[in-house]
């Protein structure tokens, strides 16, 4: 029993050892952009040759903060402009300030924002060159014309812009008529050259050696500026993540493990059910999906011909959750799960003032852990207020996903399965998730599918907490309302 309190506490230490190195590994590695937001004197000459940034108020800091690395890291200073699409002139008098300095200059844009970069391109003759990174939007009737070198940049597996658009507007600019492989191409025509690369090199939309290579080799060969690539920033950037995210479930785990030993696990008392047939609950878990499956893509269907505006794929995820665990928990409740026996349990009870403060920091480490994870660039939140009805349904629906979870937990106990068999029946009702994931490829792109997995990652974590919580306050209702609250949050305001 020593020896395995010790394993235990070992792990424990190691989960936060981990984290630790993820939290360190984030604010090494932080957006050197925060301090220079529409703050020009914030932002001295301190190199050879100016970058100017262009993003809207809608691109978050992590996907453009490697590109500002790279530009200190090679010796030049790097400005970062939002912009409103909406007043083009502002950003135009804003640049010319920063065109003040010496030096070589520089344009880059990332998403919407390429408009107006053309327009900066053809009015401003200290430009050099400039890359439009992921454009997208609508494409005008009429185009600034740049009399310097433009390249556009993008990925084979991104929806938005797909490759169509790229080469649509690359066409636009060029003149040409080329249209895309389903593949990484190179196109040039005059002073424009198109880029897609491969998929497989960045679905994030952040930026990779591999994508920074390419900026680096465009402004070397157009201006004579030579960037030069961090060799240490993208496997520390991996290792953060990875640190993280085996802090987070580590620590999860071995704090549930560990506190087994000490607190009486009073959930058991409160779930007058019995597993009175095994195979016949075993089975019904099995094709239990079958149903939330289809019940969920009829509503997918009729939500697609109402032209509902709702994010699809964290839609999906939850819908998911939310459709079976709800039918589970009507089973439970109206006693007609197969092989369970039993009344449904009343979910309420005082919880000890010591268990509500260890729940509460139990809580605050993984929202702490969430948020270096958003800090090292793995994930962006951006809550809005218009966002909070669909992030509320998103909350009911893995709450009640989550709470069937905890149930299930209990009931396969009962069972007494091997370990393999019990991580099958743990497992096989979220094959329609690994489905969803598969099928985001043609729909969504690679970046989609990733979006999937981001989120069984993120489930993963939440029923973790869950089970602790449950260990912890007794109850079942609180931790999943909690741990389902997260993952709502995250689905509707989360993005990679």
């Amino acid at each position: 029993m020593k020896q395995f309190k010790k394993k235990n506490q070992f792990g424990l230490a190691a989960a936060c050892l981990c984290w630790l190195v993820s939290l360190g590994v984030a604010f090494l590695l932080g957006s050197p952009l925060r301090q220079m937001e529409n703050d020009l004197s914030a932002t001295p000459n301190s190199g050879s040759f100016t970058a100017l940034l262009l993003a809207d108020e809608t691109t978050p800091e992590n996907r453009i903060a490697p590109l500002a690395r790279m530009i200190q890291y090679s010796g030049g200073q790097a400005v970062l402009l939002r912009i409103d699409e909406d007043s083009p002139a502002d950003a135009l008098y804003k640049a010319q300030e920063i065109l003040r300095q010496p030096g070589d200059a520089l344009l880059l844009s990332y998403g919407s924002s390429w408009n107006t970069a053309l327009k900066l391109l053809a009015e401003e003759s200290r430009f050099t060159s400039g890359i439009l990174l992921f454009p997208t939007g609508e494409i005008p009737e009429e185009l600034p014309a740049p009399s310097v070198p433009v390249m556009l940049l993008g990925t084979s597996g991104d929806r938005e812009p797909s490759p169509q658009q790229l080469a649509n507007l690359y066409n636009r600019l060029s003149g040409q008529q080329i249209a895309p492989n389903g593949l990484s191409f190179t196109s040039q025509s005059g002073n424009f050259r198109l880029r897609v690369v491969s998929a497989t090199v960045d679905a994030y939309q952040t930026f990779s050696p591999e994508l920074l290579g390419e900026v680096a080799s465009w402004f070397s060969s157009t201006t004579g500026v030579f960037l030069t690539v961090s060799p240490w920033e993208g496997s520390l950037r991996l290792f953060g993540w990875a640190a993280g995210i085996a802090g987070l479930l580590l620590g999860l785990l071995f704090a549930r493990r560990l506190l087994a030993e000490k607190l009486l696990d009073i959930g058991y008392s409160l779930l007058p059910m019995d597993v009175s047939a095994p195979k016949r609950f075993l089975a019904a878990k099995m094709l239990g999906w079958l149903g939330a499956a289809a019940i969920l893509l009829a509503a997918a269907l009729g939500a697609l011909l109402l032209r509902l505006q709702i994010t699809p794929l964290p839609a999906l995820f939850c819908g998911y959750l939310g459709i079976l665990g709800g039918g589970t928990l009507l089973l439970y409740r109206s006693g007609k799960m197969p092989g369970v026996s039993g009344g449904f349990p009343q979910l309420r009870g005082n919880i000890p003032p010591r268990r509500a403060l260890l729940g509460g920091a139990v809580l605050l480490f993984v929202l702490l852990a969430a948020a270096g994870l958003e800090i090292s660039g793995l994930y962006t939140f951006q809550p809005s207020l218009s966002g909070l009805p669909l992030a509320f349904l998103f909350g009911i629906a893995a709450t009640a996903g989550i709470g069937a979870l905890l149930y299930d937990e209990l009931m396969l106990d009962q069972c007494r399965l091997k370990p393999a068999l019990r991580l099958l029946a743990e497992l096989f009702p979220f094959l329609p998730l690994a489905i969803l994931a598969f099928l985001a490829i043609p729909g969504f792109g690679f970046t989609g599918s990733l979006a999937v997995l981001f989120l069984m990652g993120a489930l993963l974590a939440a029923v973790l907490l869950a089970r602790l919580l449950r260990l912890i306050l007794g109850s079942f209702l609180l931790p999943s309302f909690l741990s389902g609250l997260l993952l709502g949050l995250l689905a509707a305001f989360g993005s990679l």
